[in-house]
């Protein structure tokens, strides 16, 4: 079954409503708080079949991936990591509440803070400030598909202790008549402290290219609220397809290269420092699972698309835009310019005068 949130009032379907940050439905225009409106849709009888139906080893995954609109009763069909979709036929938002339970609950939710028509405007004047993208480039008529999708993400909590043993660099510079003296003073260098990360972020999900997702960081956990399938409808959502434990070994290269950044931090009263040995010990104790806001862009332009993400909370946009060869041509026509300038002056100084 795929499960759409009905108004209490009159039972149309309702959405999160991101410029409100409410419920709202649509027919009666009821708006409610979301955890109000849990209040009256009890959590655990709106998920209570899909605990009675959780999926048998044999079940074939094509099976998996058909599901009966509760509003229509026409079939949806979801791929394996799809949570939250919409039905074709009647275009109800729809839960596939089987998929938010046991391990593939999240503990936590940032919700939509950026809404279609503020994220399609945002898009656009991130695009207008491309010093070489092309003149027609921007353009709504050009955004052939807008899609808010709750990505999953590993929230993990590291301690460390550091122990990191290095050189550290001091340069002297004199000058003495036409003559220039440096001196380079050599010293051990030993750092040793303890060091905590909460909430290190990573996507959960293994068809999302990993660096867009970092590109699009970092989100704000001021707006990290306990999850609830509230902030679902009007969204699509994916459950995660990478665990915890897979991405244990990232997470201590990434606490490595943080403790890097803090030797660097802590050595600045050295020109240069370097670490030679690192005998640090990092320990992953903790993990949260959560969703994150994300709206994915497909832009088409002079036939080719281009894949573009934004932040669904910050507004932080990744992606790479076309260039303009016109603008290429005339950037280059501008260099040219102003190097011709250049050698004309310093011709001129050589020659003892100004050349006409």
């Amino acid at each position: 079954m795929a499960d759409t949130i009905k108004c209490p009032r009159c039972s149309a379907n309702v959405v999160f409503d991101v410029s409100k940050q409410k419920i709202t439905c649509a027919f009666c225009g009821t708006e409610f708080a979301p955890e109000e409106l849990m209040k009256e849709i009890n959590e655990e009888k709106l998920f209570e079949h899909a605990k009675a139906e959780e999926p048998t080893a044999n079940k074939l995954e094509w099976e998996k991936q058909q599901f009966a609109c509760n509003s229509c009763g026409a079939t949806v069909f979801a791929d394996v990591n799809t949570s939250t979709t919409f039905c074709m036929f009647c275009g109800s938002p729809a839960i596939i509440a089987e998929r938010f339970t046991g391990e593939f609950e999240p503990d936590y939710i940032i919700p939509f803070k950026i809404d279609k028509d503020t994220a399609t405007t945002k898009f656009l004047k991130w695009c207008k400030g491309g010093l070489m993208t092309p003149f027609n480039f921007v353009s709504p008529k050009n955004i052939a598909k807008m899609k808010g999708l709750y990505v999953p993400f590993w929230l993990f909590d590291v301690d460390a202790k550091l122990d990191m043993v290095g050189t550290g660099k001091k340069v002297l510079v004199t000058n003495s008549g036409n003559e220039t003296t440096t001196i380079t003073d050599v010293y051990n260098v030993t750092r040793k402290m303890n060091a905590c990360w909460n909430n290190m972020p990573f996507d959960g999900i293994d068809r999302i290219d990993d660096d867009l997702m970092a590109a699009v960081q970092p989100y704000n956990y001021d707006d990290l609220v306990k999850f609830s399938p509230m902030y679902l409808p009007g969204f699509f959502s994916e459950k995660y397809d990478v665990s915890a434990e897979d991405l244990t070994n990232r997470v201590v290269y990434r606490s490595k290269e943080y403790a890097k950044k803090i030797f660097k931090e802590y050595t600045t009263e050295y020109n240069s420092s370097t670490i030679s040995q690192d005998n640090s010990e990092y320990n992953v104790y903790d993990h949260d699972y959560a969703l994150f806001p994300v709206w994915f862009l497909r832009y088409k332009y002079l036939g080719k698309t281009y894949e573009f993400v934004m932040n669904g909370q910050t507004g932080e946009v990744a992606g790479i835009p076309p260039q303009s060869i016109v603008k290429k041509i005339m950037a280059s026509a501008v260099v040219l310019a102003i190097a011709a300038v250049i050698v004309k002056i310093i011709v001129s100084l050589m020659l003892g005068g100004f050349v006409g």
